[in-house]
């Protein structure tokens, strides 16, 4: 155990100490209880001194009221983490150098996280119009408190550093809240708790058929747009980039207009490409079926059932053959969908399954489960400008980590694309990351070099799958046999078709294939942010396919330089506050901002700058701070 007063030697000499890297755990909501106090989070600092490594770990307990840790300890924590990883020389240093030194590292790493968090702190502490000495003493003292684990972990650190354990046989050593455990048994303790998990510096990058994960050099700044910002983003940077004036409603719905006053209308991934009753039949998984059957396109075997009509389900399962799938009649983003069902226990598992999504009462579906892989191909308009195979989630072994590290390592690069922005592998009860018991996976075997672990039962993105483009590798028999899907839903120009398939550079007559599934409002960032493979710009043909379906006015060069634009905010806005928000975004993504008027209902803000960043401020302008409730955001080029 490391004792607050264990300093043996008085100087160190013949080693450097490595900060290697920082690691920051978010455990899922808890209710309260008195008998046992849970960590909401944890903070872990890795580093070596020689050959031996050491981590030390530190809880936080802060709750909020849903039962996680408050948002911003979240990210003063990340904002610490991110800039402390460094090295300190120990020759010919005492103890009191070491821990000066350490402490000038902790030091700016803590004001880092207070500048970066500055309004949110100083607005939780009720100082937001205060600037003199006394209440900036007490803002640094509110940002310890929130940085405790953080200040904590760096004195077991220095403990470590000043005595002797480290001398010991050991090779390694790891220490939470000061007592001496192994790593492995605490990532054993919390895995299954685990909400997030983010690694300063990122670990190798992981690969898979030969291609590296892709690495997005704009992610920094997409991330301010918070979840799911990158959907209404992309229609902005189009318009914008066309010349379009553009008034966002939401932060997903947005109407474009063209110097004729015609209107292009997006809300999240949907738009006038698709009719609300194509919209409909795609809702409605068997109707979707008998439609394709009578094209003559692969459809499995399947029917559907009432959720009460169990025992005629698996009556049917038997009819048609294991093993099976089932599913939820009118399901979306993979809940409750199990696949690969090989006899009735396993049938009747996932019923159960099914009855804890949100689709408990809606009729389910039984079908023949089709051997291959599950890939989504996108058509806009009468061509394919998407196609993903959705692979299991796994990781792939180094004959050192265990597989938890490795899996903790897969989903921070999972983190850092920008379709996942604070979309968690670990949140779904039912998802690959989240309930890794149903999987039958050795949380602590170090797998071999090479070896391929599957840990997923699931292929959609939202429930941990990998996405890899695969675009340029498709056999035009699987693209014609999409396009062909699209066109036989009347009113669907736009469409995800998922089919499964065993090889996609094959003829698809040639193989077992089956198409499962048309999503009339099929996600727009898998295909322009995939994980593994080359990012497409599906959105950019949505737009020119509306623009000339209905008649748009579009440019024939798309504008990716320098823009400036009007913006004119309406709503419920606390001016001041808001236009220091503003500035304090447009600063943060590098866009020029000037607030032209504060007096009238309105808000007049001047943006410069590249088209994408202005389309991200602007994008942003719709959020506000807090204190402001903008309900539109109308946006005119003026250069």
């Amino acid at each position: 155990m490391l004792k607050p007063n264990d300093v043996v030697e008085d100087s160190l000499s013949g080693d450097k100490l490595n900060i290697e890297g920082c690691e920051l755990f978010v455990y899922k909501k808890q209710k309260y209880s008195k008998e046992k106090k849970l960590p909401t989070y944890s903070v872990a600092i890795n580093a070596s001194v020689g050959s031996k490594r050491v981590s030390v770990v530190r809880h936080g307990y802060i709750m909020s009221k849903v039962g996680r840790v408050p948002l911003l300890n979240k990210n003063m924590s990340e904002c610490a983490l991110e800039d402390f990883p460094g090295e300190v020389e120990l020759n010919s240093l005492n103890v009191k150098d070491v821990r000066k030194a350490l402490y000038l590292l902790r030091d700016d790493a803590c004001l880092n996280a207070v500048n970066e968090n500055s309004d949110e702190l100083k607005s939780s502490s009720e100082l937001l119009d205060n600037e003199n000495d006394v209440d900036h003493l007490l803002l640094m003292e509110r940002a310890k408190a929130r940085l405790r684990p953080f200040r904590l972990a760096i004195n077991d650190l220095i403990r470590f550093v000043s005595n002797e354990t480290r001398n010991s046989d050991s090779v390694e050593e790891c220490y939470v809240d000061g007592e001496q455990v192994s790593r492995r048994f605490f990532l054993s303790e919390v895995f299954n708790r685990i909400e997030d998990y983010t690694a300063y510096p990122l670990p190798a990058k992981p690969f898979i058929y030969g291609k590296e994960i892709v690495e997005y050099s704009d992610f920094k700044e997409l991330k301010l747009l918070k979840k799911n910002g990158t959907k209404g983003f992309l229609f902005y940077y189009y318009a914008l980039g066309y010349g379009l004036s553009a008034t966002r409603l939401s932060k997903f719905s947005l109407i474009a207009e063209d110097k004729h006053r015609n209107n292009m209308l997006y809300s999240w991934s949907t738009s006038q490409l698709s009719s609300i009753v194509s919209h409909a039949f795609c809702v409605d998984k068997e109707a979707t079926r008998q439609i394709l059957n009578e094209q003559s396109l692969p459809v499995p075997a399947g029917r559907a059932f009432e959720p009460k009509d169990i025992t005629s389900a698996l009556e049917y399962a038997e009819l048609i053959g294991y093993p099976v799938v089932c599913k939820p009649l009118n399901g979306s983003k993979g809940e409750g969908v199990v696949v690969n069902i090989k006899k009735k226990e396993e049938l009747l598992a996932a019923i159960k399954t099914l009855e804890r999504s949100v689709y408990k009462d809606s009729d389910f579906i039984v079908e023949k489960y089709i051997k291959g892989k599950d890939y989504r191909i996108v058509v806009v308009g009468n061509e394919v400008k998407g196609a993903l195979c959705r692979e299991l989630a796994s990781v792939t072994g180094d004959g050192v980590h265990s597989t938890a590290e490795l899996m903790l390592a897969k989903h921070a690069w999972r983190m850092k694309n920008p379709h996942f922005i604070e979309r968690s592998a670990f949140i779904e009860e039912d998802s690959a990351f989240g309930n890794i018991n149903d999987f039958s996976v050795d949380l602590l075997r170090v797998p071999e070099l090479n070896e391929h672990v599957v840990f997923g039962t699931s292929c959609n993105l939202s429930q941990g799958a990998d996405s890899v483009d695969v675009l340029d590798e498709l056999h035009p028999s699987i693209k014609e046999a999409a396009v062909k899907a699209t066109e036989a839903i009347p009113g669907l120009r736009y469409c995800g078709v998922d089919i499964l398939i065993e090889d996609h550079t094959k003829d698809i007559a040639s193989q077992s294939a089956a198409i499962i599934e048309l999503n009339a409002k099929a996600a727009i960032g898998n295909c322009e942010y995939p994980m593994f493979g080359k990012p497409r710009e599906v959105v950019k043909s949505i737009f020119t396919t509306v623009a000339e379906d209905f008649g748009i006015d579009i440019p024939k060069v798309f504008n990716e330089g320098h823009c400036k634009v009007v913006c004119e905010v309406k709503g419920s806005i606390d001016k001041k506050e808001y236009a220091r928000w503003a500035y304090r975004s447009a600063k943060q993504l590098g866009v020029d901002l000037k607030v032209k008027e504060l007096n009238s209902p309105k808000v007049h803000i001047e943006l410069e700058g590249s088209v994408k960043v202005v389309a991200m401020m602007a994008t942003r302008l719709v959020v506000g701070p807090r204190s402001s409730r903008p309900y539109s955001v109308k946006t005119r080029l003026i250069a």
